[in-house]
């Protein structure tokens, strides 16, 4: 399925939404998804003056989440439906812990035949693609949950979950049916 990261980015991006600077957040100020430092990062990198997050284009985060999440976490070599699932995981609380939330649930169904490393490698990809997507995707989204629960604000170690459990609750139910249809998608 060669447009599963543009699939996936769009699902993304309906969560991620606009601009915000919420004080609970250790990001700080967001627009698409993309943090201020990730963001001077990036235009750093392509030669660019540094600008406000809340300049960012499409086409930037864009770039930034193919280059930088889904490319690191090899979600092409992935059944799509898992690819949207740990993509979007990544993102939302970085690559080695949707990585590891990934490893996880492939132990939970084949055994410790992977490390849980925070690195998708060779053995994790044909792991992966050996169990079933859906459920698969269940359990690493059990994974990410459990750890969202007890999250706490890398800056003053307030637990998360009172400010943003009611809408990562919504998201991962949401994350859940996107990446079940497009895992669906593939095995008819």
């Amino acid at each position: 399925m060669s447009n599963t990261f543009d699939v996936s980015f769009k699902n993304l991006l309906g969560w991620e939404g606009g601009f915000s600077n919420n004080p609970h957040d250790a990001g700080g100020a967001t627009n698409l998804g993309v943090i201020q430092t990730e963001y001077n990062r990036y235009r750093h990198r392509k030669g660019l003056q540094l600008q406000s997050v809340k300049l960012i284009t499409s086409d930037e985060a864009k770039d930034i989440y193919r280059n930088e999440y889904w490319d690191v976490c090899r979600c092409d070599e992935l059944n799509p439906g898992v690819a949207n699932c740990l993509f979007d995981g990544a993102v939302n609380s970085g690559n080695g812990r949707g990585e590891i939330w990934l490893q996880g649930a492939v132990q939970s169904l084949m055994g410790s035949i992977i490390a849980l490393d925070g690195v998708i490698g060779p053995k994790t990809i044909a792991a992966a693609n050996a169990c079933s997507a859906v459920m698969l995707i269940n359990i690493t989204l059990e994974h990410r949950l459990a750890f969202l629960k007890r999250a706490r604000n890398s800056q003053t170690g307030e637990l998360l979950w009172p400010h943003f459990g009611k809408g990562w609750q919504v998201r991962i139910e949401g994350v859940r049916k996107q990446s079940h249809d497009l895992a669906q998608q593939v095995a008819s």
